[in-house]
């Protein structure tokens, strides 16, 4: 058995429903989350739904390949089974909400967002800043108008490094996001801060349906800096707003 990108039909349904996506056809966002699933359990991502990853892709381990007669040779069919796979849904979503990372065209949309100073300066909102919009190092020292200028090897690499903290912010929804929005949110915490995201009625909708189509109300509330409306702000908040729902990166 092997169900990969193209397929469809009721096995292929039962999977969308173990990842999270809607309808009986194996899409490229299947292909995605099976990728992403099969990575975080140390295996090659190949993106193609095999026996294996059949029965691994339940958190109990056993569940799935039971419905599907992979296990024990029983015959079940998955329509049989319906129930294992509804109950097994949550913790198969968390997990693979867990382990997505911003994809390199998601980085570089940060990067172009933010600018580029090679020296420190202050940014629209005083703060010293450096690099891609760096106000502090890995080390958690914030960044001082007297710190020496960034190579764009080193700015890379501080970029690089902060990163996974604003990912993280972001994975501890733990709800199931399409690869443009994880990167749209990874964007929109780089800029305004975890703990500002996380005291956010933005964060709060998300939490309960990232489709809500009023979450781009909320991007829309983020564009002043020290109190004064940002003409820069809005035009990422709009642009992040066309990731979040398009996939305009």
């Amino acid at each position: 058995m092997n169900y990969k990108l193209g397929d469809s039909g009721s096995t292929v349904k039962s999977i969308n429903t173990w990842l999270g996506v809607q309808g009986d056809v194996f899409t490229e966002e299947t292909e995605s989350r099976v990728k992403q699933f099969q990575a975080s359990r140390s295996s090659a991502p190949t993106g193609v739904v095999d026996a294996i990853t059949w029965a691994g892709i339940s958190v109990a381990g056993t569940a799935l390949g039971t419905a599907l007669g992979v296990l024990g040779g029983s015959g079940i069919t998955v329509e049989a089974e319906s129930d294992i796979v509804q109950e097994d849904l949550t913790p198969v979503s968390e997990l693979l909400a867990s382990v997505i990372s911003t994809s390199e065209k998601g980085k570089r949309f940060i990067q172009k967002h933010e600018g580029f100073r090679k020296a420190p300066y202050r940014d629209t909102a005083g703060v010293p800043t450096i690099g891609y919009g760096n106000t502090y190092y890995p080390s958690g020292k914030r960044v001082t108008m007297q710190d020496s200028p960034l190579t764009d090897a080193s700015a890379n690499a501080l970029f690089d490094l902060v990163v996974p903290t604003y990912e993280n912010s972001v994975r501890k929804l733990g709800v199931l996001l399409k690869q443009q929005q994880f990167d749209a949110l990874v964007s929109f915490n780089y800029n305004i801060g975890t703990g500002a995201f996380w005291k956010s009625t933005l964060c709060k909708k998300v939490l309960k349906n990232p489709d809500d189509p009023t979450i781009k109300q909320e991007f829309l509330k983020w564009v002043r800096a020290g109190g004064a409306l940002s003409k820069g702000l809005q035009n990422r908040r709009n642009y992040e707003i066309e990731l979040y729902f398009n996939g305009k990166y």
